[in-house]
């Protein structure tokens, strides 16, 4: 007869040895340099992106007319799609319409907004307001390739000098002991879950197969985040 708990257990260990050696063998195949480049490029871009976003889309609406193109279009529509509630300042039902709720609860937002101020114009102050938004997601998008881009070179500045011998040494070292530890905190996470899910799995054969495991059991029973959160 077979034992589920025994072949549940070695399952559970399988996989947690599974996340270790892909974990590592990716990180020594990339190398810490790339490794680290990739965790900080993205930082780089985000914060960047905050910084300089405002600022170059102030710059295109005084300088550029791609704002008041957007005004026309937008304000346009928004009569033709919603004249009763522009003229009598009244908010957009989300069920009526197939524009998407985070916008339409944009929409209200200024509306409520162009009331308070008295603006004679609502369509008008809303089509403005939204059309800034537009703006700023296409500085965005092209400030975010143009950052890329830049960072790509970096990266190949970076790949050439890890390729040295004694560089490229070190580098795969570091790799190893970067998957190692990213393979500790994936299976940390993974096994903090579920123990915090135990109480309503306590019945079912999952928290018996990693409670009897050798190697998952430790993680499960003695789970750092865990601890650090209590």
């Amino acid at each position: 007869m077979i034992d589920f708990v025994n072949v549940g257990s070695i399952i559970a260990d399988i996989i947690v040895i599974l996340i270790f050696i892909l974990s590592i063998s990716h990180a020594y195949r990339r190398g810490l340099t790339i490794l680290i480049y990739q965790f900080i490029s993205l930082i780089i871009t985000f914060v960047v992106l905050l910084i300089l976003c405002k600022p170059i889309t102030n710059l295109v609406v005084q300088n550029t007319g791609l704002d008041e193109f957007f005004v026309t279009k937008i304000q346009s529509t928004l009569e033709n799609t919603f004249e009763e509630n522009f003229k009598e300042g009244t908010l957009i039902d989300t069920d009526n319409t197939n524009i998407s709720n985070t916008v339409v609860n944009m929409i209200n937002k200024y509306i409520t907004e162009a009331k308070e101020n008295s603006t004679d114009n609502i369509a008008n102050f809303v089509a403005n307001e939204i059309s800034y938004i537009v703006v700023s997601a296409i500085v965005v998008i092209i400030l975010g390739i143009t950052i890329r881009l830049l960072l790509i070179l970096l990266k190949f500045c970076l790949i050439t000098l890890s390729n040295l011998p004694i560089i490229n040494t070190l580098d795969k070292s570091g790799g190893i002991v970067y998957g190692i530890f990213r393979a500790y905190l994936i299976t940390y996470i993974i096994l903090a879950i579920l123990s915090l899910l135990s109480p309503m799995l306590a019945n079912t054969g999952l928290t018996a197969f990693i409670k009897s495991s050798r190697i998952c059991s430790i993680f499960y029973n003695n789970n750092v985040l865990l601890k650090i959160f209590k």
